[in-house]
């Protein structure tokens, strides 16, 4: 947990990895469907952020290294 922000997190199996997304408190947010990747997968999360009636889909996405 990060002081005065909202964790949006997935953890790559083996604790080697994973994406994530630190929103503001007080910003209205709802996460999307995440996928844990398989080894050699795409990892992603999605978080929704409502602002002045106006809805954002935020993607943070990370593609491990295939070296």
């Amino acid at each position: 947990e990060t002081r005065g922000y909202q964790t949006f997190r997935i953890d790559r199996e083996g604790h080697k990895g994973g994406v994530l997304t630190l929103v503001r408190n007080g910003i209205p947010t709802k996460q999307m469907e995440g996928t844990k990747g398989n080894p050699g997968a795409v990892e992603i999360i999605g978080v929704q952020i409502t602002c002045k009636d106006k809805q954002i889909i935020l993607y943070n996405l990370y593609c491990p290294s295939y070296t």
